[in-house]
């Protein structure tokens, strides 16, 4: 599979790919094991450039026979229950790719990344996943903060509008209603918790075979989702908190079974000195722009006083700037607009109150932006041009 020798290039020396495309060895496998599921799970896939005509006319009529019935309502095409049985999903079988690894890893210590797919878009929580919470029980998407003609071009282009706010003369993405929202938010959830019980079958696994006592865990992500807060669906060209704040849990058995909850700023970044210092290797001499978050005694690393988060794509326009500081401030820059994003994230945490352009938070707005400026200056001369 083309992707295992990019993935070998980072020091991996076996690779069970499955990501959101979903061709390739999931699919393969499903094809092999269990045929009379072979349609149903290509119909999952996301069809690829280098598909043939052939190769996309077996799709088509994959997805017509069993997504394109998934889709009517309550459900559509971003949300609906998975025509494959949980045994069968992507999310369980990466965790069985997982423990069969583990299982034949005999030398010690090794190092195992199990990355899930989801919750991502389309959410597809299969049976009995999707009924784990109804849609009436959940919190309303959190309103708009800003107005129509103020704002980017980018968030004009995600718009999934409320009906209360129906006083614009917007052309939606698609006709979203409350309806809509809610059970969007329920088939995130339910994918969230199919999650959990896999990655509880996975520490299970380890708790049996007697490896838990010696396997530090660390449990994180790449991104969140807003799920229709602020007007926005989705991720990337908008960095309100739900969409860039991630979890970081370490379970280290050496360290007791003390929790300890460490409320400062952390980035990906940090990740690998992190596992550089649970294994005891010094890395020191690697210039990391991260550090490690279990108080390694190298002072030379202090705490973050505050992260820089950049969303890259080839669109200029699309490509944010966000200053997150350790007293609680928010700063967003979009380029070639006018627009601009201050929030106070701990007296405002929903972020509602929009002070960027308030004449009152003027000096606290031009500190920031020194310090938003030298951060990308960092950026630059660590290698990234963009």
């Amino acid at each position: 599979f083309p992707y295992t020798t990019l993935f070998r290039s980072y020091g991996f020396y076996e690779i069970g790919f499955c990501e959101d495309p979903l061709v390739g060895p999931w699919l393969e496998w499903v094809e092999r094991e269990h045929p009379e599921y072979a349609e149903a799970a290509l119909s999952q896939v996301w069809p690829r450039d280098y598909f043939t005509e052939e190769d996309r006319k077996a799709w088509q009529a994959a997805y017509d026979e069993h997504m394109q019935p998934r889709t009517s309502p309550p459900f559509n095409e971003n949300n609906y229950v998975s025509p494959l049985p949980s045994e069968l999903h992507p999310t369980h079988w990466i965790t069985d790719q997982a423990i069969d690894f583990i299982d034949r890893a005999e030398s010690s210590p090794f190092f195992t990344f199990v990355s899930y797919v989801g919750p991502h878009w389309p959410h597809d929580p299969p049976a009995p996943y999707h009924e784990s919470f109804s849609p009436d029980d959940l919190p309303l998407p959190i309103p708009r903060e800003w107005e129509w003609d103020d704002i980017p071009q980018i968030y004009k282009d995600k718009m999934r509008p409320l009906p209360s706010h129906a006083e614009t003369t917007l052309k939606p993405k698609g006709d979203y209603t409350i309806e809509d929202w809610q059970m969007q938010r329920a088939m995130y959830l339910g994918s969230t918790r199919f999650i959990d019980d896999e990655i509880g079958r996975l520490l299970a696994h380890l708790r049996e075979t007697d490896r838990e006592r010696d396997t530090v865990v660390i449990f994180t992500t790449d991104h969140g989702e807003v799920l229709g807060d602020h007007w926005l669906d989705g991720k990337g060209t908008q960095h309100y908190d739900k969409s860039i704040r991630t979890p970081l849990i370490i379970r280290d058995p050496r360290r007791g079974s003390a929790a300890e909850e460490v409320n400062r700023l952390t980035s990906s970044l940090d990740l690998f000195p992190t596992f550089c210092e649970l294994a005891g290797v010094d890395c020191s001499d690697i210039t990391l722009s991260g550090r490690s978050v279990l108080g390694s005694t190298d002072q030379s690393k202090p705490a973050h006083r505050e992260l820089l988060i950049v969303t890259e794509d080839r669109n200029p326009a699309r490509c944010l700037r966000t200053l997150v500081t350790e007293d609680g401030w928010r700063l967003t820059i979009f380029p070639g607009e006018d627009y601009g994003e201050m929030f106070h994230l701990l007296d405002d945490p929903t972020e509602q109150r929009n002070v960027y352009r308030d004449e009152a938070y003027a000096d606290t707005r031009a500190a920031l932006m020194h310090r938003l400026v030298e951060q990308l200056n960092e950026y630059i001369n660590d290698g990234y041009t963009q």
